[in-house]
């Protein structure tokens, strides 16, 4: 299984994979109908620009993919030295496999080898999602808070989210630009 910096031309593929999560409980905040092709070209566009982007490829068909995790700078300049709105899909057929550690663990890499003037990744997570923040935790993440109700799931239950960040060892300086 190939991981990769995504192109522009992974928008399709990327949009897929979204679909097929959004099938499954949990496995993303949006419903199938609210998956629309144009947020994900957003997205991958302004992970491109200002933040990182990378994918798994199917093994035994490339052109397809099975994981995708995107970062990207929020615009005010005031979070230039953040990168939030942080989003991993792991395609449910290859859940459980260590793929989200993984595409996880590279992501972090590169931050800490590129992105030197990074200081702070930040993700939000589901509450109920305890096997998400273990993961999270064991890579690094710490937890900052809970947003209490923030969440209306599929069953119309509200729910809470908790913000978490990873703190990058590799900081040296934000970069005046």
């Amino acid at each position: 299984m190939k991981l990769r910096k995504a192109k522009q031309t992974d928008v399709r593929e990327i949009f897929l994979l979204n679909l097929e999560a959004a099938k499954t409980a949990n496995g993303v905040a949006r419903k199938v109908e609210e998956i629309l092709q144009k947020d994900v070209a957003d997205f991958v566009k302004k992970s491109l620009r200002t933040g990182l982007i990378f994918v798994i490829e199917h093994p035994s068909n490339p052109k397809k993919l099975i994981a995708e995790i995107h970062c990207y700078k929020h615009e005010p300049q005031c979070f230039k030295h953040v990168l939030g709105n942080l989003t991993l899909v792991v395609h449910p057929d290859f859940q459980g496999q260590g793929l989200g550690r993984k595409i996880f663990s590279h992501l972090l890499t590169e931050i800490k080898k590129s992105r030197r003037s990074i200081v702070r990744v930040e993700l939000m997570t589901r509450q109920n999602n305890p096997r998400g923040i273990k993961l999270y935790q064991s890579l690094g993440f710490e937890i900052e808070g809970v947003c209490k109700n923030r969440i209306l799931d599929a069953e119309k239950k509200l729910g809470s989210d908790v913000m978490m960040a990873w703190f990058n060892p590799s900081f040296e300086s934000l970069q005046i630009s």
